[in-house]
Parts: C-alpha cells; structure tokens; sequence
C-alpha cells in the first residue's frame, strides 16, 4: 500500500487512527462507544475492513511498518546536534532496507512539532546533516534518487540543494560532496528559488558560507562554467567578484577560484580593489596572464596597486588586448602623476604581446600623463598593431605629434571625444629610420583648433605613405575664427592615389575642386563628405559618367542624402538616387506596389519640380530627357531603386 496515503495503527486501548506525514489523529468516537470511520471490535473485523486497502499486507504488518516508522524517526531526530553514531546508522539502514519507500518519506528533525512542511527532511538529508559516510548516502540514494534534486531546509539554508548544503556544512567530508555533485550534476547549474538566496547557484551559496577550499573546488571541477555565472542576490557578481568581497575568504579559495575563472573566461574587468585583493594572495600575475583581454579600471591613478598591475602586465607575455580605464572613484580622485607615465611606459617597453590598446579617459580630468606614458611606450614597441583613445582632453596637440611620428608598430589607431584645447599642430617628421605603417585612422567627435587639424592633415598626407583609410566625423572646432577652408587639406590626400576610403564628414570644402581632382585619381573606393549637395550632381555625373573607374560609392549625411551604392559608374543612377525621397524609398522595397505606381511615386516629385508635367506618358515622347532615361532604368533593373538608404 502506498504509506503516504493512509496508513493504520492500534493504541493499547484499542482505538484505530489514521497516520499521515504530519502525525496521527485519532477518529471520533460516537455515543454508542464505536468509531466512526471504522470499527474497533477485533482485530479480524478490522483486517476484514482493510484487506482491500494493504495491497497484500497483514495488519500485523502494518503495525510494524508503523512502528518501524516511528523506530526512525525517533532515531533521526536531533542527529544535527550531537551527530549520528554507527548504532544509529545501522538502525536506520536496518529500517530502510525493510521498507525502502521510508526513503522517500519526509521527518522532522527534532522532537518538536513542526508546522511548516518546508521543516520536513527526508532520510538521506538527516543522515547528511548527521555527517554520515559516503556508503551509507550512497545506499539511501539509490533507495530515492531524486532526492539531490529537491530543496532542503535546515537552520539558516532555505530550499537549497542537499550538495549545497553539504558544501557548506564544514564537517561534511569532501568526498560525500563529490558524491552528490557527481550524481546530479545538474544541481549545480540550476539557481534556487528561495527568497534568501534568491537567483543564486550552490557554488555562490558556497562561497558566502565560507565553505573549505575542498568543497568549492569540487564544485569547480564537476561544473567550470559555474565560476563564469554571475549571483543576481549581490549585484549581479560573478563568483571572483564575490569572493573578494567576503572578508572571512581564505587566500587559497580566493586563488583557486581566480585559477579557475582565469580557464574558463578570455576576458575580464580587473578594478583595484579586486587587484588588491589577488594580489594579498599571490594570484594576480598567474590570473592575468591567463587572460587573453584585460580591462583594468582604475579610479585613482596613484594607487600603489598600480604598479603591481603595469608590472605584472610588463612580465605577461600572453595578454594580446588590454583596455585602461578612468572611472570615477568613491572617494577622493586622484590625478596621474609622471610617476604614473613612467610606469605605463615601462611596461609597454618590457612588453612583448600586446597588439591591441585601449585607452578611455575620464571627461574634464587631465590624461596627458597617461596618454603620453603610452606614446613613450609604444615608440620603443614593435608588437601593438591597434591603438585606441577615447574621451581625452588635452592642453595641446603634441601626444598626437608624438603618436604619428614615434610609433613605428601602429598600423590601425582610432580616436574618439578627443579635446585639444589650443595650439598649432606640434609635429616633427618621422625618425628617418622609422618607416611608418599605419592604415587605418579614424577621428571621431574630435574637438580642436580648426588650422590644428588642416596642419594634421598634411601631415598625415605627407609622411603616412600607407594610409589607405581616413575616417573623420563629428568635427567640432575649439576657437571662434572663421571655418578653415579644407580644400587644399582634401587635395593633398585626393592626389597621391594611397586612400582607398576617405571620409572628410563636415569638413568645409570646395566640392567642385576636389571633384575636379577625383578625375586623376584611382585608388579611392569609398568617398563621403557632407558638404556633397544636390547643387554638385553634374560634378559626378561627369566624374563617374567621363573619367574615373575606381569610385564605388559615395555618401553624404546632408540634407537626407544617403550612401550612394551602385556597381557600375551610372550618371543616371547617381542622379536618381540623390533626388530618391525616404517614402518612395520605403513603398519601393513593399510587394504590393506595381510597376507603374512605383515609378510614378518616385518620380512625381521630380516631374512636378521640373517639368511641370503630370502624365507619366509624356515621358515617352522625348528619348533623350532624363526623365524617360529615369522610367527606363526602372523598367530594366527595377531592384535597382529599392535598396535601402545607409543615411
């Protein structure tokens, strides 16, 4: 019979109950002395009420389950305090293995009466807390397997996982904690929903019980990609972030799982504090060197955990990415001093790995020092490729001197919310015996003097003879004079047939010159510039229609002008889709739209413009009018006109 259901007893006077998981209640006698739900004449009336009910089982049996029942739970009760001896095992095991279902029956775990059901342990969980061996678990679980995957609730654990609970009770012995993390490994991947650790793995519950380096480092090696997952209970965190912050973590928890984490991810956001942290425990240079990419968040640059950080990166020889970060602090910020700068550029000399740096600053502090450290670094360095500068104000122009003309390795160097408060370009020429390889540069949001960069500019077209990609948006100009004419800057790039993709943004230039310039040249594939208007389209209709046979596209972000894509030089395409409107553009790509709909609402703006003509037939009667040359096209190629706009 299934025990959970309904089970029977006799009392000494006779009288039956009906025994449930939260106890026993007995029936209510009537005035003529019998029971009401079954009779307590004999024993032979009561087996012949309940022979269909036992399955097979005497009653005498029954009373023997019961009080094998109460046998265990009388024997489990309170092991918690004083642990279980070996009698105590053995009766239990006795019990169990007489009626294996008791495994799957819920007890409380003291004499006292529980009200709450959440206070329920089963068999295999007293003998856990009670600190049993892993041969007696390993009997009980077969008994109930499904055990390790329901929550416990013992003093201060809610509804965690018997392995959680094993890891963090510290008498519990290691290989009893590899025993459950083994059996059911998914435990480990799966958070609890208590309301106290609410969103956390066993291995963050774990980790904030202090639990032994044996335990977390069972846990780490039956799931490594738990150390990668973040607790949603304390921020979020990820468990290196977590157990640094525990004052009570033990050095040797604090390195493991920094080794571990170290496997597992390629990156990681080192801030000093944690810094500090791996570095009381010697574990800082064995986990950065781990790292493929290191972010190093620094919120006062004269902190002595800086110079074990640049020391340790001037040693790592495996780190390929690394990104420097200003934020702002808690407490008082403190500025770099030269005493920084010479620890940056030390590093970046002893440094043979990195090819690829980053650099973000912090908005109205000085960060010429850094960025000056890193220049000096890089001018003696051969191996990093990638430079990037973001959100830098600088008192002058001479780290951008320095970067172009000492840095021999730079091949790809990206500048963003760069502020050069005043000053001319401060340049010199190149080392003679440096040749210089850069390709790629871009200037984005930069904030500067207006001859300071027409002077760059020249600069760059003068001496960066494998530029072949220019990138400047978002310009904005630091003093009141008159705009800079960037012509004779753009001519200087146009002319020497390096760029392949020039992009000049809002510079102030004479379109029709540098169009006149492009006839000549073969090396640009991409070109854009937003003084491009509609006023200049007969400019590239003859470019494109007469002389040049390298453009590919042209862009411009002025007056809702999109990229011009096309795969042929067309004077016919470039004028069409310089007049296409964004709603034309928007009904061309829908399926429903006809053929001559589509013409007829692409081209009436333009027909109503300049012809004053309202029937689309009139089109037809001049061979040679750019209107019907228009219908033509879309007839011929009509999946021509529906590409999207790149505005």
């Amino acid at each position: 019979m299934a025990f959970n259901d309904h089970a029977i007893t006799a009392s000494n006077d006779g009288a039956v109950y009906y025994v449930a998981d939260m106890g026993a209640f007995p029936d209510q006698d009537t005035d003529d002395g019998s029971v009401s739900s079954c009779s307590t004449q004999s024993t032979a009336d009561a087996r012949s009420v309940f022979d269909d009910d036992v399955d097979g089982e005497s009653i005498d049996e029954i009373f023997g389950a019961e009080r094998a029942r109460e046998v265990l739970k009388d024997t489990l009760a309170n092991v918690h305090f004083d642990g279980i001896s070996d009698e105590q095992i053995q009766t239990v095991l006795e019990v169990l293995r007489k009626y294996p279902k008791f495994a799957e029956t819920p007890l409380s775990h003291c004499f006292q009466e529980y009200l709450d059901a959440d206070d329920l342990m089963y068999p295999f969980v007293h003998l856990l807390v009670g600190g049993a061996g892993k041969p007696v678990l390993e009997e009980v679980y077969k008994m109930f397997p499904r055990v390790l995957l329901i929550g416990v609730c013992f003093q201060e654990y809610r509804h965690v996982y018997p392995v959680t609970l094993g890891a963090c009770l510290q008498y519990i012995q290691p290989e009893t904690v590899r025993f459950m993390a083994e059996m059911e490994p998914e435990a480990l991947k799966t958070r609890s929903p208590s309301f106290l650790y609410h969103g956390s793995l066993p291995i963050h519950t774990a980790i904030r019980a202090n639990a032994s380096k044996s335990a977390i480092q069972i846990l780490l090696e039956v799931d490594p990609d738990c150390v990668t997952k973040k607790d949603r209970m304390t921020g979020p965190r990820d468990c290196l972030s977590l157990v640094c912050s525990r004052r009570k973590a033990k050095d040797d928890v604090v390195a493991l799982v920094a080794e571990t984490l170290g496997r597992q991810k390629d990156s990681y956001t080192i801030k000093q504090p944690l810094a500090e942290r791996l570095y009381r425990c010697k574990a800082l240079p064995s986990f950065m060197a781990q790292l493929s990419k290191i972010i190093f968040a620094c919120s006062d640059w004269s902190h002595p955990i800086n110079d074990t950080v640049f020391a340790a990166m001037g040693e790592n020889q495996s780190t390929r990415r690394l990104k420097l970060v200003s934020e702002a602090g808690d407490g008082e910020s403190h500025s770099p001093s030269r005493q920084t700068s010479i620890m940056i550029e030390s590093f970046l000399k002893q440094n043979k790995g990195l090819d690829h740096l980053e650099f973000v600053g912090q908005r109205d502090q000085p960060m010429e020092l850094i960025l000056r450290g890193i220049l000096e670094g890089l001018a003696h360095n051969q191996t990093v490729e990638f430079l990037n500068i973001d959100n830098v104000w600088l008192p002058n122009s001479s780290c951008l001197g320095l970067l172009l003309s000492s840095c021999p390795g730079l091949a790809f160097v990206s500048l963003k919310r760069l502020h050069i408060a005043d000053g001319t370009w401060l340049q010199s020429p190149p080392h003679p015996n440096m040749t210089p390889v850069l390709n790629e540069l871009s200037l984005t949001n930069l904030s500067v003097p207006g001859k300071c960069l027409e002077e760059m500019l020249f600069y760059l077209a003068k001496y960066m003879v494998k530029l072949e990609f220019l990138q400047l948006s978002g310009i904005s100009f630091v003093d009141d004079l008159p705009s800079v004419d960037f012509t004779e800057a753009a001519l200087a790039f146009v002319s020497k047939d390096v760029v392949q993709w020039l992009s000049l943004g809002n510079l102030d230039l004479d379109v029709e010159r540098v169009c006149v310039a492009l006839m000549k040249n073969t090396s640009i594939v991409d070109l854009t510039m937003d003084a491009i208007t509609k006023k200049h389209e007969k400019c590239f209709v003859h470019l494109l229609y007469e002389t040049n046979t390298s453009l590919q596209s042209i862009g411009t972000n002025q007056g809702g002008i999109g990229s011009l894509p096309f795969s042929c030089n067309s004077k016919e395409l470039l004028h069409f889709y310089m007049r296409l409107n964004d709603h034309g553009r928007g009904e061309a790509r829908s399926d429903d739209v006809t053929l001559p709909a589509f013409v007829d609402l692409l081209c009436r703006p333009i027909l109503e413009e300049e012809c004053d003509c309202a029937c689309i037939d009139d089109w037809h009667e001049d061979p040679l009018n750019l209107l019907n040359i228009h219908y033509c096209l879309l007839q011929q190629k009509p999946n021509v006109w529906s590409l999207p706009s790149n505005d």
